[in-house]
Order: structure tokens, then C-alpha cells, then sequence
């Protein structure tokens, strides 16, 4: 794995980060797509729209409705991906756990704002309001995602059968 260093090998992060379940369309694309860029991007979607929220002051109870139920998806993915972890690939990975503890925390801060909005129901948001925000949400996502796949280097089939070519120095300079 590029970049990583000498503790990748003795941690659960290799065994998780070279699983099928972390990254889709490896077969489109020279690497996939790794989940951690979309959960990236929700976390910068949550970071966005919670200090949007500060920012203004006094948000509504719809707001804070929205952000508590946008903040449930990382913790149903945790749940999932902590089980495919355990379970499928028999190892955890240290980044993943502290995205998991991420994702609970980022979920109990949207309850407690949620529960001590003092505003009521009636300042709910004209209809559309919700799949607007759902909207930017998904806008985060697709243009992350269309950057990494611009970023990232096409796959030459000649040049997989052929090979790379040798390597400058056969140290590795993670040792």
C-alpha cells in the first residue's frame, strides 16, 4: 500500500484496507472507489451544515432534525462496517475505530442539540426544504467522488500484462 509505513503490516489495517469491502468498482477503476472518500465526504457534509447552523445561531428544530437524522447514516454504516470487520475480515483497523467513535460522537452532539432546541414544530421549513439539504448531502458525495476518479491514474491493460518496469532502488524506506 503507497505510503503506508512498517506498523501497516502488524495492524489490522492492512488486512482491512486490502478487504473487498473497503473500496466498489475496483474492477472500473484503477483502486475502486474506497468507502472512507464517501464517508470523508459526509463528514464534511455534517461539519458544513452544523456549523451553518452555529453560524446563524438559533437554528430550527427542522434543522436540527435533518442534522440528527443525517448524522444517523455514519452510525448505521459503523454498525455495518464494525461487523463486516469482526466478522468477514477477522481484524479491526485503528483509522476505522476512531471513525466509528467519530461517528457516535458526531451523532451525540446532533441529539443534544436536537433535544435542547427550544423551538417548536411550528418553524417547520416550507416542502422541498429537506430534499434540498439531502441535495447538498449528496452534491458533497459526487464532487469528491468526481475528483478522486479524475485524480486517479488510468489502468493501461498493455502496460499490466508487460509489467512496470524495475524498480530505482529496491529498499523499502519504511524499514
Amino acid at each position: 500500500i503507497p505510503g503506508a509505513g512498517k506498523e501497516l503490516g502488524e495492524s489490522g489495517c492492512k488486512a482491512v484496507m486490502m478487504s473487498p469491502y473497503s473500496s466498489f468498482f475496483r474492477e472500473s477503476f484503477w483502486g475502486g472507489v474506497p468507502v472512507s472518500l464517501w464517508a470523508l465526504a459526509t463528514f464534511a457534509f455534517l461539519a458544513y451544515r452544523a456549523g451553518t447552523l452555529v453560524w446563524r445561531g438559533k437554528p430550527t428544530r427542522a434543522e436540527t432534525t435533518f442534522l440528527l437524522a443525517a448524522t444517523a447514516l455514519p452510525v448505521l454504516m459503523t454498525v455495518i462496517y464494525f461487523f463486516l470487520s469482526v466478522a468477514k475480515v477477522g481484524s479491526t483497523c485503528k483509522v476505522c475505530v476512531g471513525i466509528y467513535i467519530s461517528s457516535a460522537i458526531v451523532f451525540a452532539g446532533a441529539l443534544m442539540a436536537h433535544q435542547r432546541n427550544p423551538a417548536g414544530y411550528e418553524d417547520q421549513p416550507p416542502n422541498g426544504k429537506y430534499a434540498a439539504w439531502f441535495g447538498e448531502g449528496v452534491a458533497f458525495v459526487v464532487v469528491l467522488t468526481l475528483t478522486y476518479l479524475i485524480a486517479t491514474p488510468s489502468g493501461d491493460p498493455k502496460a499490466a500484462l508487460t509489467g512496470c518496469g524495475t524498480l530505482v532502488s529496491g529498499d523499502d524506506p519504511a524499514s
